[in-house]
């Protein structure tokens, strides 16, 4: 899913320019494509149309990407309709991911600053309003801007971008860094370089001087490059299979953990992020400079409690949301079956993670898990396990939150996601590997949903982690 979230929000062709000062956009119909790499291996296409539609342009996107998860092949496909005004402003669209197994879309509208959005999942529709504190942008409708306002060395643009694939939004700041020349199907191009800032991750884009996107190149590895149709499809046909994601994202270590699901104690050294850009510090994980040590928390002495939890204060853990929706029907159905009556809080919470762990089908799935589409398909890795498990909790009355972070397995760790519980104190629950509370080998970075989950694009590649004692 990092690899897909790179290339939606991390790869957006997002330049901001206010929109009082952008003039209508001129010459900017036609056909582009552009080949993604992986590590050096193509993983990929994408390709866009902008065409005349009434008294603006209809924008369409489509996407292919063929994703490697130890060994297993998955193919995404996704679709972004964008309809805008002559000026490019957003006035509605749609946005769907396939990945086979599951089918993920959202359609949106703009009218004024409120963002009316449609979200179907699991063959479910459900819809929310969104307020922005500024117009919104989405990666499609910006591209046209640049063209229409110029590129000027050291000049910096700022715009507010929304995400449909994460249902978030954001500031984006873009700096022109300067000029290059490029070798673009073997001719010379100029280029203007531009820098550009999302939640702290960077991205480096090259445009020409007609402000066409010649390559873009991400953190992660990922690399998108302008290339004729017949090149950039090529992805779709070969049988070579494409870099390990779950290999290249990992962080190996020196020192190897034995037993890691048995560890009560961990101390590791962090390097290569800024420690104050992440969530680290919680009930189970204390930092001191760049030294780490993780306690697995104790059940006994817990505050248990009947359900379900009153307390105002923990609202948010207890509320339905697009993704999580702890309100519908078939999820508190669900949630009535497994927790009997008269369960406590901790009872309850040890009977979801059994069910979870024991009704779902441990397999990779890359797309934007939903709850009520989960418990249909009863498949899905850690995001899948976890987010049901949420919803599930807070059905019953759990406050429960999630956690995004690493785990320890065979020598590396790899990129994970769990929960947390409410029992007087916060409790992590691994509903994947059925832990409660979990090993001391889950190292915690980000706390919340797909909006915040994204920020842990910044550590592929930079973070180092040594393993100095663990028990």
């Amino acid at each position: 899913m990092g690899a897909l979230l790179v290339k939606r929000v991390y790869f957006p062709g997002v330049y901001d320019i206010a929109l009082a000062e952008a003039p209508p956009a001129e010459n900017v119909s036609g056909e582009r494509w552009y080949g993604i790499y992986m590590r050096g291996e193509k993983i990929g296409y994408t390709t866009t149309s902008t065409t005349p539609a009434g008294e603006g342009y209809l924008i369409a996107e489509r996407s292919f990407m063929r994703l490697n998860t130890l060994g297993t092949l998955h193919e995404i496909k996704t679709r972004t309709t964008t309809y805008v005004d002559q000026g490019f402003a957003l006035k509605s669209f749609d946005f769907h991911i396939s990945s086979g197994l599951v089918d993920f879309r959202v359609q949106g509208k703009l009218q004024g600053r409120e963002l009316h959005l449609n979200v179907i999942t699991g063959g479910e529709e459900n819809q929310s309003t969104l307020h922005m504190k500024d117009i919104p942008y989405l990666w499609t409708n910006l591209r046209p801007f640049i063209a229409a306002s110029g590129l000027e060395e050291g000049k910096k643009y700022r715009t507010f971008l929304f995400d449909p694939s994460t249902l978030s939004s954001a500031e984006m700041i873009v700096e022109v860094v300067g000029s290059e020349t490029l070798t673009v199907d073997g001719r010379a191009t100029k280029a203007f370089k531009l820098r550009e800032t999302f939640k702290g991750i960077v991205v480096n884009s090259w445009l020409d001087e007609e402000g066409e996107i010649l390559r873009e190149e991400s953190p992660m590895g990922l690399l998108m490059v302008k290339e004729e149709r017949g090149k950039a499809i090529a992805a779709a046909k070969t049988t070579v299979p494409p870099p390990d994601i779950m290999v290249s994202t990992s962080i190996p270590v020196r020192k190897k953990i034995e037993e890691p699901r048995g560890t009560s104690f961990l101390k590791v050294k962090l390097s290569g992020i800024d420690h104050k850009s992440f969530d680290i510090t919680d009930q189970r994980q204390s930092l001191s400079g760049d030294v780490l040590e993780i306690k697995r928390e104790a059940l006994q002495g817990r505050t248990d409690y009947p359900l379900p939890y009153s307390d105002k204060k923990f609202k948010p853990y207890l509320s339905s949301t697009l993704l999580i929706q702890s309100d519908h029907p078939s999820i508190t159905a669900a949630a009535d079956k497994i927790v009997s009556e008269g369960s406590s809080a901790m009872e309850a919470a040890a009977k979801i993670s059994n069910w979870v762990y024991n009704n779902l089908e441990k397999q990779y799935t890359f797309s934007i898990p939903s709850a009520v589409e989960v418990l249909k398909i009863k498949t899905g890795d850690c995001n899948e396990h976890t987010v049901l498990f949420t919803a599930l909790a807070r059905a019953a009355g759990i406050p429960t939150r999630i956690s995004t972070g690493l785990v320890y397995h065979q020598g590396s760790f790899y990129y994970h996601a769990w929960a947390d519980v409410y029992l007087g104190g916060w409790i992590s629950v691994d509903p994947l590997m059925n832990q409660f509370p979990a090993d001391a080998t889950h190292l915690k970075l980000v706390e919340g949903g797909l909006d915040k989950q994204v920020q842990l694009v910044q550590t592929m590649g930079n973070l180092k982690i040594e393993v100095l004692e663990y028990k």
